[in-house]
């Protein structure tokens, strides 16, 4: 199973898009938008 991170709508507004820096060797990515936690199988 996969690591899950995440950021906060107030961490890219204030940051930009370097809060996306790094994600480059990690391969196929999916960003989820949600309130609550989500089971993705």
């Amino acid at each position: 199973m996969g690591e899950a991170t995440g950021f906060r709508p107030e961490t890219l507004k204030h940051n930009g898009e370097a809060v996306l820096n790094g994600y480059d060797e990690t391969g196929t990515l999916l960003f989820v938008n949600s309130q609550y936690q989500k089971e993705i199988v």
